[in-house]
């Protein structure tokens, strides 16, 4: 499986200290196409996100090739 979080601000300097969040804010994680991104990102001007990949007993290679937000 493979889930993201996202952080946002309105300057790089504010986005290292923003907090990773999900749909249901940061201890929540998107791991579906088409939910609605939280409402604290707003109209913030930098995002950033993260990808976890869920790998149980799989040994193999998995690659994240593009995202969209």
């Amino acid at each position: 499986a493979l889930r993201f979080q996202l952080r946002s601000a309105d300057s790089e300097e504010d986005l290292i200290r923003a907090p990773w969040m999900g749909p249901e804010g940061p201890e929540s994680w998107y791991e579906f196409s088409g939910v609605d991104l939280n409402a604290t990102h707003g109209d913030d001007r930098y995002v950033q996100y993260r990808a976890a990949f869920d790998l149980g007993p799989f040994t193999g290679i998995i690659v994240l090739d593009w995202v969209a937000i």
